[in-house]
């Protein structure tokens, strides 16, 4: 699989194999002890200061909607120390985060997921695990947010079982982003649909979030070749969502680099004056495929730009989205202002000439990736 983009193929003709690193440097998931080891180690050390998806868009709702349109840095500093607390548990115990499988709402006959979801008031995000009690095995796909978590195995529950863990979080899912958008909300009932059709036929995967922002798009072009032109995309993406979220953990060492060429005064600004770490807003920019920074009409148009210039095409988005708003990210001087202030990117007009500048510089992007990537496959050989 290209993952890289569809002008990048694996450096050996033996890719295939799962003995051979995996495209340019990475590794199949799976295939090797020693990686998977690596990528969960790193991953678990992002857990701590991930936002998640579910919890960023209440901030939104919370404190940008709701009158207080420039909240105090207090209350952004309190919700992060709060998040800080959050412990992080052990891999028997499958339930650190607060949105589990348990307190997911049951889809009943008869009834839409629109009518089910409010049929129970959400759990509140300030919820403890102390307050949750014991909850239910989760696999990392049906959960809330970015967890890098991996499944149980397939044997500790059936099919359907997992397939219905997978539509009670899509319902919740797609009742949520872009809320209050009016083209949005016309095509909801296609996109649980075409997700929960992609969750039953691909159990492996089945759903994680982000996966809704891709349904959207596909909803919002032709209704009644939504799932084709799902199942097309997620060919191109599927790697974006997998287990260990690969392009994600092969993109974050990368950025700093491209971002130190691109507009040095910047990168310096953001990663050494203060001390910015990537996986508090990579994930959750990537998993939703930039949804989570652009509005609506933005996403119809970068979905397929990422889909055919893979990891290239997602370091170009996030760099010419930083880039637009340099003024606005130098002006800020804590770490809490520009993490706050990314959280609210949506709310701001999207950079102008997005799309021709994306494109102008990916070749330079895809260059230096692979020069990268080569001089790691090297190393691995030597």
């Amino acid at each position: 699989m290209e993952w890289l983009g569809s002008a990048l193929s694996p450096v050996s003709p033996d890719a295939n194999r799962s003995d051979v690193p995996y495209g340019y440097g990475a590794r199949r998931p799976g295939s090797s002890s020693h990686s998977s080891s690596s990528c969960l180690s790193s991953a678990l050390t992002a857990v701590g200061s991930l936002s998640t998806m579910a919890s960023d868009e209440d901030l939104h709702i919370s404190l940008l909607e709701e009158g207080e349109l420039s909240p105090s840095k207090s209350v952004f500093r309190d919700a992060i120390r709060w998040r800080g607390r959050r412990p992080l548990r052990t891999d028997e115990c499958y339930s650190w985060h607060t949105f589990t499988v348990k307190l997911l709402l049951p889809l009943e006959e008869g009834k839409s997921f629109t009518e089910d979801v409010i049929s129970l008031s959400p759990t509140s995000e300030s919820e403890s695990m102390a307050d949750i009690g014991p909850a239910m095995p989760r696999c990392r796909s049906a959960s809330a947010s970015p967890s890098f978590e991996r499944c149980k195995p397939a044997q500790d529950f059936g099919v359907d079982d997992k397939f219905r863990d997978y539509a009670k979080v899509i319902a919740r899912d797609v009742a949520r982003i872009y809320a209050g958008h009016e083209q949005v909300d016309q095509l909801r009932l296609e996109m649980a649909a075409v997700l929960r059709g992609y969750a039953r036929k691909h159990p492996h995967l089945g759903y994680t979030q982000g996966m809704c922002f891709l349904a959207l798009v596909t909803c919002s072009k032709e209704k009644d070749l939504a799932e084709q032109l799902f199942e097309d995309y997620m060919t191109s993406l599927k790697l974006l969502w997998s287990p260990d979220f690969p392009l994600i953990q092969e993109g974050i060492p990368l950025l700093p680099g491209l971002l130190d060429k691109a507009d040095m005064q910047l990168s310096y600004h953001l990663f050494h004056t203060l001390g910015l770490n990537l996986t508090a807003v990579l994930p959750t920019a990537w998993l939703s495929m930039f949804g989570k920074w652009l509005p609506f009409q933005q996403l119809l148009e970068i979905v397929p730009f990422l889909a055919a210039s893979g990891l290239p095409g997602f370091l170009a988005v996030t760099i010419v989205i930083l880039t637009s708003f340099r003024s606005d990210l130098l002006g800020h001087q804590s770490v809490e202002d520009v993490l706050l202030f990314i959280a609210a990117l949506r709310k701001s007009p999207a950079p102008a000439n997005l799309m021709f500048l994306c494109r102008q510089i990916l070749p330079g992007v895809r260059e230096e990736v692979r020069n990268r990537f080569l001089a790691k496959n090297v190393r691995l050989n030597a």
